[in-house]
């Protein structure tokens, strides 16, 4: 079973576990450095009881991130931090990996590398998926508190579903999309966005040329001098 597949069923078994529905955090961001490195921010949670309601036993934020790392494999790299906010129990691990890191591919039965470089296009692709079919997207429901967050070195050119473009970041925020044929997709190229680069040139540009017009009105209107006039010199 990949660690896709394994960690797909954590999330819906681990609620289940507990006598819980609908509750899980979900929050995970991807800052692509360049072509060797990502920077990882990622959060799981379970959302506390109501007021009044008992809370199982088993839903500590320790036990949060021992089940993750148990049952999701998280690399050793990642710092872990057990924190609870007021509506969520949870964990969250932070920190660098290579992009080809075995946590970064699903091994079986093809190999597929969620963050990739194209040299020849300059295009990166993200694609990340929990296999449809294999869990329902009726599962998604799951999920009270989700977002998927990829920041690319360049300026993003596509995204699947509702994935929202801004710059060079593309944001998911509806669980549905990860369970589509598509999945999670983005590409970006590896070229900066650069639109606020040409529009404060152009802000300059128009700037510099009010005052320039502003310069030649006034001395316009301003006398001559009579040695400097030629009808002047002759009076």
């Amino acid at each position: 079973m990949t660690k896709q597949r394994r960690f797909g069923i954590l999330l819906l078994l681990l609620p289940l576990l507990l006598g819980l529905t609908s509750c899980v955090r979900y929050r995970v961001e991807y800052d692509i450095v360049d072509k060797e490195r990502v920077k990882l921010n990622w959060n799981i949670g379970i959302r506390k009881p109501e007021e009044g309601a008992q809370a199982p036993g088993e839903i500590t934020v320790e036990n949060i991130c021992r089940a993750v790392v148990e049952h999701a494999q998280t690399p050793e790299e990642l710092a872990q931090t057990p924190y609870e906010d007021d509506l969520f129990h949870a964990c969250r691990f932070t920190g660098e990996l290579p992009i080809n890191h075995k946590r970064l591919v699903d091994p079986a039965p093809n190999p597929i590398q969620i963050i990739t470089y194209d040299e020849a296009r300059r295009e990166w692709t993200f694609e990340y998926s929990s296999e449809s079919g294999y869990i329902s997207t009726e599962s998604a429901n799951t999920f009270t508190d989700f977002e998927v967050r990829v920041t690319f070195p360049g300026r993003v050119l596509s995204a699947s579903g509702s994935g929202r473009i801004e710059g060079n970041t593309v944001t998911w925020s509806d669980p549905k999309d990860m369970y589509t044929d598509e999945g999670l997709r983005a590409t970006a190229s590896a070229d900066p966005d650069l639109n606020w680069l040409w529009f404060t040139l152009g802000v300059i540009a128009l700037v510099g040329a009010g005052a320039g017009i502003v310069l030649v009105a006034r001395m316009r209107r301003r006398p001559v001098p009579w040695f400097l006039d030629p009808d002047g010199a002759t009076q």
